[in-house]
């Protein structure tokens, strides 16, 4: 299984890549320009992505953008719900608009920075992501 994660705080990059890396095959993006050509071109290879950690708030293109981008092109592809990349996203900002805008966007989840493994596999096995070692 492929994850991306999304960050453009290396520390952030590094944690969440530690977290995952012995269950996934892990591609990284600094920046939502990124996120997009990466998960583009995943599918092109034929081997989509099964999740995406996504920060918010990133140059470039924030992470609200990217989801409705990634969504677009799934329905475009006929990819509707649960056949869909699951989308986590990873954020500072914790208010309830904030939560709400990134669910209305099309994400799964949404985890609170700082986060931690046994949150991070809490939400990978609530959206059936069953993850074994590489």
């Amino acid at each position: 299984m492929r994850a991306l994660i999304v960050e453009d705080n290396f520390t952030n990059r590094k944690i969440l890549n530690r977290f995952v890396e012995e269950y996934f095959e892990v591609d990284i993006a600094a920046n939502g320009n990124e996120a997009c050509e990466a998960f583009y071109q995943a599918h092109q290879e034929g081997q989509p992505y099964s999740v995406i950690f996504l920060d918010v708030m990133m140059p470039e293109k924030d992470g609200l953008t990217v989801v409705e981008e990634i969504r677009a092109f799934e329905a475009q592809q006929g990819i509707r719900g649960l056949d869909g990349v699951k989308i986590i996203i990873t954020s500072a900002l914790e208010g309830s608009k904030d939560i709400l805008n990134a669910f209305k966007a099309g994400c799964e989840a949404y985890i609170v920075k700082p986060f931690s493994r046994s949150e991070i596999n809490a939400r990978l096995e609530e959206l059936g992501i069953v993850f074994q070692r590489k």
